[in-house]
């Protein structure tokens, strides 16, 4: 007897690169600087409201920041920070529908905050 099941085998496994540019300075000058640190935190925090409340719950999806690489001192405010990470999802529409939803949480965020990003590689 043969079973078929009408199911997906394997999720997508897309990959993504931000970069995040603002101005930095010294830290004792924060109102002169556009600090990209702070605005990456506000980005992931924001990427992850992008399953949670923008993909339908029977719809498995996940968006992971791997890895945030910003600053070089203490004291000084970074001027850049570079992000990467992964979107996995199961339905090819909800595939094709995140990178577009995280290309305007990003803008909105970076926007909001006097910052910019570099398109997202996928």
């Amino acid at each position: 007897m043969t079973v078929t099941r009408d199911r997906v085998g394997c999720g997508s496994a897309d990959f993504f690169d931000i970069e995040i540019k603002g101005s930095g300075g010294h830290a004792a000058h924060p109102h002169q600087t556009v600090d990209a640190i702070t605005v990456a935190s506000e980005v992931i925090s924001a990427l992850q409201q992008i399953v949670s409340r923008q993909v339908a719950p029977n719809d498995a999806a996940v968006v992971t920041v791997g890895t945030i690489e910003g600053g070089s001192a203490s004291n000084v405010i970074a001027p850049s920070v570079k992000m990467s990470g992964t979107v996995r999802t199961l339905n090819p529409d909800v595939r094709h529908e995140i990178p577009q939803k995280m290309e305007q949480v990003i803008s909105g965020v970076t926007s909001a905050f006097g910052a910019c990003h570099f398109p997202l590689k996928q």
